[in-house]
């Protein structure tokens, strides 16, 4: 479940399982068996974005989502690509984190702004 703290903010995982993260949940919970299948990996970004708005936000829209990268590229893209179409739905602003492995900290990238 996603939920907005106090700063209306949400940290939420691309892939679980690929790495430790510090969120409150993820898009990809199970496996992504076919990495390929573009249409199918959008269409899944774009039912959760609606998913999380609707049953987990209430319809509220939060300020920022942080969204932490785990390596899977195909994933990222699609979830980007849904972000376009219906990301306004969810947040006013994509942070994308990355994980820096000399520091073991993560560092943000603005998504548009």
């Amino acid at each position: 479940m996603i939920t907005a703290n106090l700063f209306m903010d949400a940290h939420v995982g691309l892939i679980a399982g690929r790495h430790p993260q510090p969120v409150e949940g993820y898009i990809w919970t199970d496996t992504v068996t076919d990495p390929l299948d573009f249409d199918a990996l959008e269409s899944h970004a774009e039912t959760w974005i609606a998913d999380v708005v609707k049953y987990d936000l209430d319809n509220q829209v939060i300020d920022t989502m942080f969204l932490y990268l785990s390596g899977l590229t195909s994933c990222t893209i699609s979830f980007l690509k849904a972000w376009e179409r219906k990301g306004y739905t969810l947040a006013d602003n994509l942070v994308l984190m990355y994980h820096d492995r000399d520091t073991n900290t993560y560092v943000g990238q603005q998504w548009k702004s």
